[in-house]
């Protein structure tokens, strides 16, 4: 088994979106469960209990360490809600975790009686300031951080976040510590050029594979300010649309911030026609 400073390695579905998915699960404390097939850990020693990982990205970088705290060997068909629920991706019944295990796991053959690897784990600690996307469980974080960095009236409304996080949790980015997410960066991806004041409550009108990354909000613990946590975020964020396949990216700053965005390569378009707060915006755009 390869392990990384005397720890196994947790790699958590395929890189790609299932992985963001799963590790953004883990690290904002929504996942404490996973399940493998028994067979297909052939001649390799099933996880025990006490027993340390490093929780590795979609790239292949170490972003927590977490302990296993239980392992059962169970039979696929007496896996129960509370475990399919444990697994903190979405499953409200077990009809719906045998459905999409059946299918990730569609290339062994599947009955009832075959044996899973019923895992209970913990995070344990953060490592490296990972940037991940966002997971619905990181709402009331993400809206708290909203409520610090805006004026009232520019401020997204929690039940808002919570409604982004739910269409579009793969335009979240953030950055985490073990004291929770420390920066951010979010917004929907639409075929429209331009960003408009309409675009901030609606939510569905998310387009996955629209041409513009639209960044409605970028925000930093205030007392972290000043340590470029956002300009990682934001180079995060280009970067995952350009391999997306999007046109480019654009968002509105008022006129203090310009040269901030500028710098990482965004072209001032001039006055926005967005009145979003009362505020006169700058559009800025970045192409690719």
């Amino acid at each position: 088994m390869t392990e990384f400073n005397g720890f196994a390695l947790g790699e958590y579905g395929l890189p790609g979106p299932l992985r963001d998915e799963l590790v953004a699960a883990i690290l904002a404390g929504a996942k404490t469960a996973t399940s493998s097939l028994y067979a297909a850990y052939g001649d390799e020693p099933l996880p025990r209990v006490g027993e340390g990982e490093i929780l590795l990205d979609s790239a292949g970088a170490p972003v927590a360490v977490l302990r296993t705290t239980d392992v059962e060997l169970r039979a696929f068909g007496d896996i129960d809600a509370d475990f399919a629920r444990a697994e903190g991706e979405g499953f409200t019944d077990v009809a719906a975790w045998r459905a999409a295990h059946a299918d990730f796991w569609g290339e062994h053959p599947l009955s009832d009686a075959s044996l899973v690897v019923a895992q209970r784990i913990a995070l344990v600690a953060v490592l490296g300031q990972p940037i991940t996307r966002a997971h619905p469980a990181d709402a009331p974080a993400l809206a708290r951080l909203e409520d610090v960095c805006f004026p009232p009236v520019q401020v997204a409304a929690p039940v808002q976040v919570a409604a982004r996080l739910a269409a579009f949790p793969e335009c979240f980015w953030v950055l985490r510590e073990d004291s929770g997410i420390v920066a951010a960066v979010s917004g929907f991806a639409t075929n429209r050029r331009d960003l408009t004041d309409d675009m901030y409550a609606d939510a569905a009108a998310h387009e996955p594979d629209g041409a513009w990354q639209m960044i409605f909000s970028v925000i930093t613990d205030p007392v972290r300010r000043g340590e470029g946590l956002a300009t990682r975020v934001l180079d995060r964020a280009i970067a995952d649309s350009r391999a997306r396949g999007r046109a480019g990216l654009v968002l509105t700053c008022k006129d203090e911030l310009v040269g901030f965005y500028a710098r990482l390569g965004f072209v001032d378009e001039g006055t926005s026609a967005s009145t979003h707060g009362g505020v006169v915006w700058h559009q800025m755009r970045l192409s690719f």
